[in-house]
């Protein structure tokens, strides 16, 4: 009777440990970017203006401790992008469902420049956000976007963004690297 007692019991607690986990699965924050836009990279040594949106798209609060934008030359992505060291670091609360603007001031180097040039290279701006959830898990998105020019004026709008979905990823817990 009694062994009976215990794996009922047992069992019990995996089951109430298993729905915790899908209920914090269900409810974290999922932080990504959206509407992304920059500025002129030209001539070099000039920092163009990236802009992007965080979006919340979970069900909870999103605790945003920073993110890391990396401009990178080159005619494709390796198989796993480099980021830089620089980061930004600060302290924003994302409620479920808000978007927030940030802009970042980027530019190319003289070398980069000369690949974009000559080589025909492409532009992009590898990055990720590093955010906490609403129960303290650390969550890192990582993300790509190849910049193509349009020509023309200066502005906001002068290359257009193409989204490298196939180098999104997301990481957990200790895969979270430190900004």
């Amino acid at each position: 009777l009694l062994a009976g007692t215990l794996f009922e019991t047992r069992r019990t607690a995996v089951k109430a440990m298993t729905c915790a986990g899908f209920f914090k699965t269900a409810e974290r924050a999922r932080v990504s970017i959206r509407n992304t836009k920059a500025g002129n990279f030209l001539p070099p040594g000039t920092n163009a203006l990236i802009a992007f949106d965080f979006v919340n798209h979970g069900r909870s609060a999103a605790f945003l401790e920073g993110a890391r934008f990396t401009p990178y030359v080159a005619k494709f992505l390796p198989e796993v992008p480099p980021l830089s060291d620089r980061a930004g670091a600060f302290q924003w609360v994302l409620s479920a469902g808000e978007t927030k603007g940030y802009l970042e001031p980027l530019g190319l180097t003289e070398e980069q420049f000369k690949a974009w040039q000559v080589e025909k290279a492409n532009i992009f701006v590898l990055g990720c956000v590093i955010y906490r959830d609403v129960f303290g898990q650390k969550h890192q998105e990582d993300f790509a976007v190849m910049f193509m020019p349009r020509g023309g004026e200066n502005g906001m709008d002068t290359f257009r963004p193409v989204m490298m979905r196939e180098y999104w990823r997301s990481r957990s817990g200790s895969e979270v690297e430190a900004l």
